[in-house]
């Protein structure tokens, strides 16, 4: 399983996966095209990995949401955006906005 979020925070942004290196190949696939490391670099600093805390705060949140199939992967995504502080990017806003009230933050799109 693989998951990729985008975190971009007040001075802080990241790429968080299950395996960070397949989230950072997500991520470059763009939403259609191939994306350019180089200047990607300079809005994201680093792909950080799955911890266990993100681990047992992904399952709460899967928990809470009503344990719907498919869903433990964003689930993740939300509880290293929220331990990193950063607001989640996204272009599935939906998907993450039951979070919020858990002190996920979404960035402006």
């Amino acid at each position: 399983m693989t998951g990729m979020v985008t975190a971009v925070g007040r001075r802080r942004s990241a790429v968080g996966s299950v395996r960070e290196e397949e989230g950072w190949a997500e991520f470059l696939c763009g939403p259609g095209r191939p994306l350019d490391a180089g200047p990607v670099r300079g809005i994201v600093d680093a792909c950080v990995p799955v911890t266990e805390e993100d681990a047992a705060a992904g399952a709460r949140l899967h928990h809470e949401a009503g344990r719907r199939r498919g869903t433990l992967g964003d689930c993740l995504l939300a509880a290293v955006a929220m331990r990193r502080e950063a607001a989640l990017a996204t272009a599935n806003q939906a998907d993450f906005r039951r979070f919020v009230r858990a002190g996920l933050m979404l960035a402006e799109m």
